[in-house]
């Protein structure tokens, strides 16, 4: 019960009251119940994590987890996302999806850690089973003891659309205006 006067206390501090932004909040509870309670649970507990407007952009089947503080994933007002997961960790990472008017369909994953940044531009398309990922999740060392495969950001510009199942890696750096096609495996500029 203690938990839910929080929830609703965030809601209410959120000062944002118009009845589209109630209608949409309300499409968010009923849709992504999960990411609405890790956005305000997020916003009672200061944690540094998580700056999404949830009552101007509009989410399904999404799911988000954070391990650490100082994280920050930015989701700009307008965005239109169903089945995205994404996933920081470590401490210190950015992810900002400014992808204004954009959409994401189902199982789009993102994962980033290790201090690196992924950034999307705005007006992306992304569509299905997507993975964008800025590490291996696992070091590589060579005999020397010094690894091989560093962690790295990954820059997606503006107007971008990403095909279905696409692989982007770390070190991507894809410039406005491109389409990536089915299936590709994108990992460097």
């Amino acid at each position: 019960m203690n938990k839910f006067k929080q929830t609703l206390l965030a809601v209410i501090n959120a000062s944002v009251w118009t009845y589209k932004d109630c209608c949409t909040l309300l499409f968010n509870i009923l849709h992504s119940p999960q990411l609405v309670t890790c956005v305000l649970a997020n916003r009672i507990t200061h944690r540094n994590n998580l700056q999404v407007s949830l009552c101007r952009s509009r989410f399904k089947w999404c799911r988000i987890g954070i391990t650490g503080i100082n994280n920050s994933l930015v989701i700009e007002d307008g965005c239109n996302f169903s089945g995205l997961k994404v996933g920081l960790r470590m401490g210190g990472v950015k992810c900002c999806l400014s992808t204004i008017n954009a959409s994401a369909n189902r199982r789009v994953y993102i994962g980033v850690s290790d201090g690196c940044n992924v950034v999307m531009g705005r007006g992306c398309l992304l569509s299905d089973n997507i993975h964008i990922h800025t590490t291996d999740y696992h070091p590589v060392y060579d005999c020397n003891g010094e690894r091989i495969n560093p962690p790295s950001d990954i820059i997606i510009g503006n107007n971008v659309w990403i095909c279905k199942d696409v692989m982007i890696n770390k070190g991507t750096y894809i410039p406005d205006g491109c389409i990536v096609g089915a299936r590709a495996l994108v990992n460097k500029k």
